[in-house]
C-alpha cells in the first residue's frame, strides 16, 4: 500500500514538473513523528509518508521554475 502511494505521488510530481506548476499536499499523522506503541506498523507507514514528501519537497526546491510544491499537513485527534 505504501509503495502504491509512492508511485502515485511520484507520477503527480513528475506531471507537475513537466507542466511547470502544481502542489502536492499530503495529510499525515503525528504518529509518523512520535510512533505509537500500540500501532507500530501504522506509525511506520506514516513515517514513510513523511520522509517521502520531504524528499519530494527537496526535489521541488531544485526545479528551475520553483512553481512545484510538496507539503504535508498533520492532524491530531483532540479529546473533547
Amino acid at each position: 500500500f505504501c509503495m502504491m502511494k509512492g508511485i502515485i505521488l511520484t507520477a503527480a510530481f513528475n506531471y507537475f514538473k513537466e507542466k511547470g506548476s502544481g502542489h502536492i499536499a499530503v495529510i499525515s499523522s503525528i504518529a509518523g513523528t512520535k510512533g505509537l506503541g500500540v500501532a507500530p506498523a501504522y506509525s511506520a507507514t506514516k513515517r514513510f509518508q513523511n520522509t517521502y514528501i520531504e524528499a519530494l519537497a527537496q526535489l521541488a526546491a531544485g526545479t528551475e521554475e520553483k512553481q512545484v510544491y510538496a507539503s504535508q499537513l498533520f492532524y491530531q485527534v483532540m479529546e473533547v
